[in-house]
């Protein structure tokens, strides 16, 4: 007659079904150990107890296997292997009498026998989050996007806002005062801040203006000058006080601005440093004049964004700005904005003021064609369309016979439509480079972008319990948090190999397929709202 001394232990309290949501990363010993520090009874004098059988008569009462909802057996004349399964039922059969229903717990069974492999991970927890370590778009619902702050450098404010008035002329305005025809002798241009003129630069007061052009006027000598404009009194120097001409100069003049970095969005501090990426945070600047550009803060190396403002003198003044250090470049030439260009004067006989306006000068705040900003606007649009992008990663394909919490969940925060990173007010500013000089708004603008507190903390809570879209070949991500990893492959892929019978094997590799949370303490299980930091190599 066979020994009769088969083992079962039966526990209440063990936070895990057979939906496998939740999982333990416990080996065999630890798993054993659980089972015991929740114990109802145990008993060690059965026959061979059939994991496919389903159900097992133990000498218990009824009212005392009430709350058990776990057990663990062992066959000790055949193996040392322990075997964890769910209660899934009990039947009263007598007063001492009571049939268990069970399902073998897969997951915790067979955990120590297999070894996690290469396989195409959808999404898990990273063991890097610095600030643009995980840049792929997530497929989820941003809302409209708001200003956190507006910022306007206060050195280049003060070099905008001092303008002065610039004369044009193949003569020399101070040469004479009109009385004699031979006043105002003829003179040749120069450089200017590194770009050469054929006429002459002079800085004029706006109360001498009328005055000088009646003097040359009275001199005959009108269709001399050919320009009025307005610059920064920076880029208009005067030399000395004996002349009034304005500074030659074989160099351009820079300043730089250094705007800090977002780590709040609108107020709220995330735990999940994806969320301070530019699908959810970034710098819009505008230069109020139409043109706009997005610049992501994890795109700049250091720890602020840093521009530099380079300025030559020239009729409606060219400015532009470039970031510095920023997605690889030293001088981000190719990721620059120019500013609105500043007025250009009229006076009488002024052809040059009409040929100037006919080209288009003061248009959208660069010298460019309408069919160029048009083109230009497209390609930031479209641009703008794929940081916003909604169609990264075939999550739908994951969903297979075990249910996907971390899908579920994502569907309610997906994405119903594109948002327009530029706010409606930017875009309606063409050709007004007049009226924001004169209301001392000429400048590079910056707005603190980021979506809303309240979308803010969905995502980061998202992120917190399903990680982010990885879309990688590379062994998953098992143990690298100390409370939980989640991880979800994909539905053709294997989560390991070991030796594991092949039926169970398949669970296993559905669970991961359908996306899995792997506890590394039981008594944590649920709890999200703790720490999970990530383990230090």
């Amino acid at each position: 007659m066979p020994t009769r001394n088969s083992q079962i232990i039966i526990a209440s309290g063990i936070n895990l079904d057979n939906s496998y949501k939740n999982v333990l990363s416990y080996n065999e010993q630890a798993m054993l150990n659980l089972v015991n520090s929740k114990k109802i009874t145990s008993r060690n004098n059965y026959s061979f107890i059939r994991g496919e059988r389903e159900s097992i008569l133990v000498d218990v009462a009824y009212g005392d296997l009430v709350y058990a909802n776990y057990i663990a057996f062992q066959n000790p004349n055949y193996s040392n292997k322990w075997f964890f399964a769910f209660i899934e039922d009990i039947n009263y059969k007598s007063n001492s009498a009571t049939e268990i229903f069970f399902t073998i717990d897969v997951w915790s069974t067979w955990f120590s026998n297999w070894t996690p492999a290469r396989c195409f991970v959808i999404r898990e927890h990273t063991n890097d989050d610095t600030i643009g370590a995980n840049t792929l778009p997530e497929p989820l619902e941003t809302g409209e996007f708001v200003v956190n702050s507006h910022i306007i450098d206060e050195e280049m404010d003060d070099v905008v806002s001092d303008l002065v008035y610039v004369m044009s002329s193949t003569v020399d305005i101070y040469d004479g005062d009109g009385t004699s025809s031979d006043d105002f002798k003829r003179v040749f241009g120069g450089l200017y801040n590194g770009i050469y003129s054929g006429t002459k630069y002079y800085l004029i007061e706006a109360s001498g203006i009328e005055p000088k052009l009646r003097d040359v006027a009275k001199a005959g000598k009108l269709d001399f000058i050919n320009g009025l404009f307005m610059a920064p009194r920076v880029l208009a120097r005067i030399p000395s006080e004996l002349s009034p001409a304005i500074a030659e100069s074989d160099t351009s003049v820079d300043y730089s601005i250094y705007i800090a970095k977002q780590s709040t969005i609108n107020g709220y501090t995330p735990k999940n440093n994806k969320l301070l990426t530019g699908q959810f945070n970034y710098l819009l600047v505008s230069n109020n004049n139409g043109a706009s550009s997005v610049y992501e803060y994890e795109n700049f190396s250091g720890d602020d964004a840093n521009f530099k403002v380079q300025m030559a003198l020239t009729p409606g003044c060219s400015i532009r700005m470039i970031p510095i250090n920023y997605r690889g470049t030293h001088y981000g030439d190719e990721y620059g904005l120019n500013m609105g260009k500043f007025p250009i004067c009229s006076y009488a006989c002024d052809m040059y003021t009409n040929w100037l306006t006919q080209n288009s000068i003061n248009i959208a705040g660069a010298n460019v064609s309408s069919d160029d900003i048009n083109i230009a606007s497209a390609g930031l649009s479209a641009t703008l369309g794929i940081v916003n992008s909604l169609a990264f990663g075939d999550l739908t394909g994951t969903i297979s016979g075990i249910a996907n919490a971390g899908v579920s969940i994502s569907n309610s925060l997906i994405a119903k439509k594109q948002h327009s990173l530029i706010p409606t007010q930017v875009r309606g500013n063409l050709n007004c480079g007049d009226v924001i000089t004169s209301s001392n708004k000429n400048n590079f603008h910056f707005y603190k972008m980021s979506i809303k507190e309240q979308y803010a903390r969905c995502i980061d809570e998202y992120f917190t319990r399903f990680g982010y879209l990885t879309n990688r070949d590379k062994i998953p991500n098992i143990y690298g948090r100390t409370t939980f990893n989640y991880v979800q492959i994909d539905s053709s892929s294997c989560i390991g190999y070991g030796n594991v019978p092949k039926k169970y094997m398949e669970i296993i590799n559905n669970i991961a397929r359908g996306g899995v949370t792997i506890w590394h303490n039981h008594e944590y299980i649920n709890n999200f709202d703790g720490e999970n930091n990530i383990i230090s190599e």
